[in-house]
């Protein structure tokens, strides 16, 4: 969840540094017919006619504790759901996909808003890959709205190994008033074989209000494991994650760390070549 042309800048220069042949090879292996087990080396789109089945289960954590007159009452609520959906290959460039399933668990079982996206993939040179990405969030919970979201990621491959990745998202709820912000996500993805990944996930998110303490700085984690028969089928990853998603507010007039909330979860991916 992220900002702005000096990270832009920064994956420039770093792109201007050593190249690797064959993270090139492997990238555009795609070309060949074969999907890259390993997943820094993927293109930003899955290839023409390949499904993805995607599932998450996520919890989120909040705390606070508030002194008054020498006695401190805490409070904390716990919130869980589950996510699926998938993408498909109109084009070895044009992917679309959607979450069909966003379900809530705690507190009142509910069917949370679905969304759609396309993204296309417009740039992919095996170390530098740019796309657009188009979603929207269709409104059917009672009072919610419309969302719109426009981005434009960014991923450059340092290495076979190592993978950076940024961007410019847009995203706004058309509600009265109309809420909307960017982020400028910066990601590092490590392989550490072709099976086993991970990435430390940091950034900057910026909503756009009145406020002064708006600018957040995310900080998190993530690793996983890749399933892999021979030639790519059967394909799947799977992979934990925790994050403080308001880890650093500069702007706030408490404390500038904050780890009163946090997010952590399971996701699942599987790859069916039809």
């Amino acid at each position: 969840m992220k900002r702005n042309s000096i990270l832009l800048a920064a994956c420039a220069a770093m792109a201007m540094g050593a190249f690797a042949s064959e993270a090139s090879a492997q990238t555009n292996s795609i070309n060949n017919g074969q999907y890259p087990v390993r997943l820094v080396l993927r293109p930003q789109t899955v290839p023409m006619r390949m499904a993805r089945f995607d599932a998450s289960f996520d919890v989120t954590r909040f705390s606070s504790c508030i002194s008054v007159l020498g006695s401190t009452t805490c409070a904390s609520a716990t919130g869980t759901a589950l996510n699926l959906g998938g993408a498909f290959g109109l084009t070895n460039d044009l992917e679309v996909g959607a979450t069909v399933l966003p379900l809530q668990l705690t507190e009142d079982f509910a069917y949370n808003n679905p969304s759609i996206y396309g993204r296309f993939q417009f740039l992919n040179n095996g170390q530098l890959q740019v796309s657009g990405q188009l979603t929207l969030t269709v409104p059917v919970r009672d009072g919610s709205k419309l969302g719109l979201g426009v981005a434009l990621p960014v991923w450059y491959n340092a290495s076979d190994q190592l993978q950076i990745r940024t961007g410019v998202y847009y995203n706004a709820t058309f509600s009265d008033p109309v809420s909307h912000g960017i982020s400028v996500p910066l990601q590092f993805h490590v392989n550490l074989d072709d099976y086993l990944f991970g990435s430390l996930n940091t950034g900057i998110d910026l909503p756009f209000k009145d406020t002064g303490d708006n600018l957040n700085l995310p900080l998190g984690v993530a690793f996983g494991y890749t399933l892999a028969g021979t030639n790519a089928r059967p394909l799947a990853d799977v992979s934990a994650y925790f994050n403080f998603p308001l880890f650093l507010r500069p702007g706030a007039s408490g404390d500038k760390v904050f780890t009163d909330i946090w997010t952590a979860g399971l996701v699942g991916r599987y790859y069916l070549p039809l």
